[in-house]
């Protein structure tokens, strides 16, 4: 059975579409969580908080879009919010260890921080503004190339993408 047909299932409440869903992308996204996270624990918390949100918002999945892209994001932001919680900790004083590495670990929340609203933003775009940036900033297409690849006009392009970032610059300031 393919993904999207899986998903389709699941949005309708078919535990047997989650539970092989658990199934094929549980591993990928534990080592995911495994290059995030160092405490085997806390890599298992991030983990079934992501499949319960995922049972919890089913009903608003879109099988047309790849469910591997929202697993990931949702690891890295289940990641960041333990990490977060993790800083805040031992800025109380509750983990000293922590704090020798605050600097990093700040830099480290704020860059995954930007680039997790970032992808919001972008998911909250028009569909053709967001394909068309996504081939642009994403898999560094030129304009032309996308123009042909979506029947669109070379200008038609630019100015999706002129529009794409001025929402980011927008959202981001």
């Amino acid at each position: 059975m393919s993904e999207r047909e899986l998903v389709r299932r699941l949005r309708k409440g078919d535990k047997e579409s989650f539970d092989k869903l658990f199934e094929l992308y549980y591993e990928l996204c534990y080592n995911y969580a495994a290059s995030l996270l160092e405490e085997r624990a806390a890599r298992e918390d991030v983990l079934q908080n992501v499949f319960f949100k995922l049972w919890c918002a089913r009903k608003r999945l879109d099988p047309s879009r790849p469910l591997k892209n929202y697993l990931m994001r949702s690891v890295r932001n289940e990641a960041v919010s333990f990490l977060r919680l993790k800083f805040n900790s031992a800025r109380s004083g509750e983990l000293p260890d922590m704090a020798d590495d605050s600097q990093d670990v700040m830099r480290w929340l704020q860059y995954l921080d930007t680039d997790s609203q970032m992808s919001a933003i972008v998911e909250s775009m028009p569909e053709q503004r967001r394909r068309v940036f996504e081939l642009s900033r994403k898999e560094g297409l030129p304009t032309k190339e996308i123009a042909r690849r979506l029947g669109l006009s070379p200008r038609t392009v630019e100015r999706h993408i002129s529009l794409a970032l001025r929402d980011l610059r927008n959202c981001l300031s």
